[in-house]
């Protein structure tokens, strides 16, 4: 007995799929993530080449939260999806590098040699150490509330919102913190000067 022929992917048979699995037919809402994978995953690919399959689990998750909003007078599935893939695969792309500026900087990173310009004469290089650790001592004299917000500003370079949405803490507290820790970096380098 021949195998069944299976149709090649067409704009017509997906707005009929996406119709069905509107209408709550999962099997057709498979479908569809059969037929468009590897077009999502050759999308994916270049922007997130370690995390394609996460994304585009994502990608159809989205997908299919966003069923409704699809409108095929506006263009394909096909589009749509690969449009929805891009955008979260850049997510993925920035949410990576955030998390690697939001990794905590040990106060011991602080070192003098990045203080330090190489073609500097003796003097300025050993006023440039002294400066580098008169700023880990006051460093020290921080809570670690302040030192987080202001690692992850000076150190991170976040935004106060982008501190407060990674803290989960109101923008007010965010911005008391580093007042705070700013007044204390002060006095304790004027001490040290």
């Amino acid at each position: 007995m021949p195998l069944p022929e299976v149709p090649p992917p067409s704009v017509d048979h997906d707005v009929l799929l996406v119709r069905r699995a509107l209408d709550g037919d999962d099997a057709a809402f498979t479908a569809l993530v059969t037929r468009h994978r590897a077009l999502v995953e050759r999308v994916i690919r270049p922007l997130v080449p370690h995390g394609v399959s996460d994304v585009a689990q994502t990608t159809f998750l989205s997908a299919w939260l966003g069923l409704p909003r699809f409108d095929p007078a506006a263009g394909t599935f096909a589009n749509w999806v690969c449009a929805i893939a891009r955008n979260r695969a850049l997510d993925a792309l920035r949410a990576e590098r955030r998390h690697r500026a939001l990794r905590p900087v040990p106060l011991e990173a602080v070192h003098a040699d990045l203080l330090v310009d190489p073609a500097a004469r003796p003097h300025a290089v050993a006023e440039r150490h002294s400066d580098a650790r008169d700023l880990r001592v006051a460093l020290r004299a921080l809570d670690a509330d302040q030192r987080t917000v202001i690692g992850l500003s000076y150190v991170g370079g976040l935004s106060q919102g982008e501190i407060q949405r990674h803290l989960g803490v109101p923008l007010g507290t965010v911005k008391g913190r580093t007042r705070r820790g700013l007044a204390v970096l002060r006095r304790e380098l004027a001490a040290h000067a």
